[in-house]
Order: C-alpha cells, then structure tokens, then sequence
C-alpha cells in the first residue's frame, strides 16, 4: 500500500520574545488605566467647579428632612451585634419608639416619633439657619427602653457651613459612640436617610466677626490617619495632608503605600479676628497625573481660644458631606494635636497694623 502523510505544525517562541511580548501588553493596560483615570479626573474636577459656583455664604436657611432609618438593631442594648434575619422578624415586634434629636451649636430639637420598626419612617422637618461657615449639625438616633429611659443608638455629624444651593440627598451611616458602624438586626449597618435643602436668606446681613484685641496662634499638629481608602488600582494610598486657614496652606511630607500613615509634623498659624476655622484636608500623592483628593475636617476656632491643648479624633468627609471608608469599611479618621496660645503683644500689634494700612498704594 501507499506510505501515510502526517503533517505538523511546530510553534515555538523564544524564552526572551515571550518575556517581551508579555511586557508589551502590561505597559499597553497600564497606559489604558492611566487614560482612564485622567479623564475619571477631568470630569471630578469639572463636577467641583460646578459645586463650587453654587455654595452659599452664610447665613442662609436650612431645611433639614429627616426621612427615616433602616436596619436598627433589635435590641437598644446591641447596638453593635446582628441577631440574623430570623431575629429580625422576631424582634420587630418589640422594638420601642424611635426618634431623632438634632443640635446646632446651643440649639437641640426633636423629631416626631416613629412607631416601632426595624426600618421606621420618621418624615420630620427641622428648619435651621446656618451663620457661620464652622457650623456642623449632629443627630442622635433615639429609642426608648422599656423603663422608660431615653437612649442613643448612635449618631450622624454634617458639616453645613458649606452647603450647596437647593436640595442633597443623603443616605448616612449611624456611627456607635466607639467609633464603629451600628450594625442592625439583619446584619446589615444602620443607615440614616434625609435631605438638606439649603435657601439663601435675602433678609439676613452677613454675621460681624466679634473684634478680638489681639491676633492668637494655633500650633497644629497632624500625628496621623486610619483607614484611609484604597485609591488607586495598584498599591495603597500615598497620603499627605494640607492644612488650611484664611488662603495659607501648609503641606506634610508624603507618605507612601500606607493606609495608617503617621506624619507628626507641627505647623504654627496665626490666627486673626475674622478666622473663622482651619480645614484639614486628605489627598493621595499619584506619581502621573493628577492627586486624588480624599476629605476634609474642619476645626471651628471660636472655641478654642484659650482652650487647653488636646488630642482630637475626626471622621473624614468627602465634598458631598459623607463620612469617607476605608480599605477595612471603617471611617477614615484624623488624629490631630491642637495647642492653642497667645501671641506677644508686640507682635500682635504690629500685625494688626499690617492689616489695617496706611491707606496707599
């Protein structure tokens, strides 16, 4: 018979072409991801502007629309521990009333109370009115135990000095007094719904700062942060922090591929009678492109003249007044020393002049 015919086909590629081929397409997805982000930044910074342009300046009044909550704890004694969705059916029915309470400064009001729920509807407006850019607002999420004794489930805090014109949805965490997100029945972490609608007040002249005889310092130290997010796809956050007050920026060193960094670095600021608060804000160092910019505290200075200096722990918010998450979905929090002092008089003096002028020039 006839011989048989097999034909093959024999692929082979060198060792050091794969190796090429293969670092090709890594720095091809690393230049898509980078085109991708850039234009991620483009439209954040865009969509800033936007905000930017619509903040009012206080005072101006504020409608706060506490709309409800969802997924309490069972118990007003477990704020922090899930009994499953079986004992969520179960423990509804003996669930108290709940309520919130609101304070602004030395003002504290209530809403109605809702009927006992797992995820109780409360539909209450509060109207406020905002006079300084240092204001923020706390709610208390309120239950009665069976004794008849009020008691906090857990709280939310909003900045809203800064508040954007018209109306902003929330959806907020309820955050124990330990620092930890309250956890509810279900298991899942109770959330806080409701709008601000802020209103320009046409009628209100703008708050006179209270005249101060001499200029103060402020020595603020940033010991540093926890939990900060995850922001880039490769790594963790190189973070830095900006301190700012009356346009005076001052800036920490970068931390890299850290997300508990610790900078303790000490910057002095000199306040003056219209200062109103310092902002110290979170960003991540990118080595292309554009800084990511992660949240912001803000620190009201009528207080602290004179004060005692102190450690203080602040939950991060982003622009849209949310508490920031980190990698670990705990509250990015800020560690800062606040050491407040009075200046030498003559120093003082002389500032105060340099403010005033000569009128020339």
């Amino acid at each position: 018979g006839q011989p048989s015919t097999v034909t093959l086909t024999l692929s082979y590629t060198a060792p050091e072409a794969a190796k090429e081929v293969t670092r090709l397409e890594a720095e091809m997805a690393e230049a898509k991801h980078l085109e991708e982000a850039e234009r991620e930044l483009a439209a954040e910074a865009s969509r800033l502007a936007v905000l930017a342009d619509s903040r009012l300046a206080p005072p101006y009044n504020l409608t706060l629309n506490i709309l409800g909550l969802l997924h309490l704890p069972a118990s007003p004694d477990s704020p922090d521990g899930a009994v499953g969705a079986a004992g969520a059916a179960a423990g509804a029915a003996g669930l108290p009333e709940v309520w919130c309470t609101v304070k602004m400064g030395q003002l504290v009001k209530s809403t109605n109370r809702a009927a006992p729920s797992l995820d109780p509807t409360l539909s209450d407006a509060i109207a406020l009115h905002v006079e300084r850019a240092s204001q923020s607002v706390s709610i208390s999420v309120m239950v009665l135990r069976p004794g008849g004794e009020d008691a906090c489930l857990g709280s939310v805090t909003i900045p809203v000095g800064r508040m954007n014109a018209g109306r902003t949805e929330l959806q907020l965490h309820v955050v124990g007094q330990d620092g930890s997100r309250v956890v509810g029945a279900d298991g899942k972490h109770a959330i806080l719904l409701l709008s601000l609608d802020a209103q320009a007040d046409p009628t209100a002249a703008p708050v006179a700062s209270k005249k101060e005889d001499l200029a103060w310092a402020l020595d603020v130290t940033v010991k540093g942060a926890r939990n900060l997010p995850k922001m880039d796809r490769f790594g963790k956050c190189d973070g830095y922090v900006i301190v700012t007050l009356d346009g005076e920026r001052f800036k920490t060193q970068t931390i890299e591929a850290e997300y508990d960094p610790e900078w303790n670095e000490t910057f002095s600021l000199i306040v003056s009678d219209s200062s109103e608060e310092v902002v110290v804000s979170l960003y991540d160092w990118d080595r292309v492109g554009r800084d990511e910019y992660i949240g912001s505290v803000h620190i009201p200075l009528v207080s602290l003249r004179g004060a005692t200096a102190k450690e203080v722990k602040l939950t991060v918010f982003d622009e849209k007044l949310r508490p920031v998450h980190g990698h670990n979905k705990q509250p990015t929090l800020l560690t800062l020393f606040l050491s407040p002092r009075e200046l030498p008089e003559k120093r003082a003096v002389v500032e105060e002049e340099s403010l005033v002028g000569d009128g020339e020039g």
